[in-house]
């Protein structure tokens, strides 16, 4: 699972305080999804910390793992973010006119995931 890959990514990476996102269509998709799984996953880190109303999970060495949608580009424009995974692809419609977008996100690696079919 991408989670998976976004915890590994926050516990190794060596910048300070590492942001990464797990991206879905909605809020409630998020949610429902991906949010029980990152709590699940991460459980036996020691120092782990969630907060709920925010899907967002804090690890000790200061890396964040954040659930966010895409309903609302506006409100994810500009921040900065380590890796991106962004679940079903074909479902987010910002997607398909990245080009103008990808500049308003920072990060250095993004993961895509989808059950249907999408290109780049």
């Amino acid at each position: 699972m991408v989670l998976n890959h976004l915890i590994r990514a926050a516990l190794t990476n060596t910048n300070h305080a590492p942001r990464l996102a797990y991206i879905a269509p909605t809020y409630k998709q998020a949610k429902s999804i991906a949010w029980d799984y990152l709590k699940y996953y991460t459980k036996n880190i020691p120092g782990t910390k969630w907060n709920e109303s925010e899907l967002r999970c804090d690890l000790i060495n200061g890396s964040r793992i954040t659930l966010l949608s895409s309903e609302n580009f506006d409100s994810i424009r500009g921040i900065y973010m380590d890796m991106v995974a962004i679940d079903e692809t074909a479902q987010i419609e910002l997607l398909s006119h990245a080009t103008p977008y990808t500049t308003h996100f920072k990060f250095s690696h993004i993961v895509k995931r989808s059950s249907t079919p999408f290109t780049l």
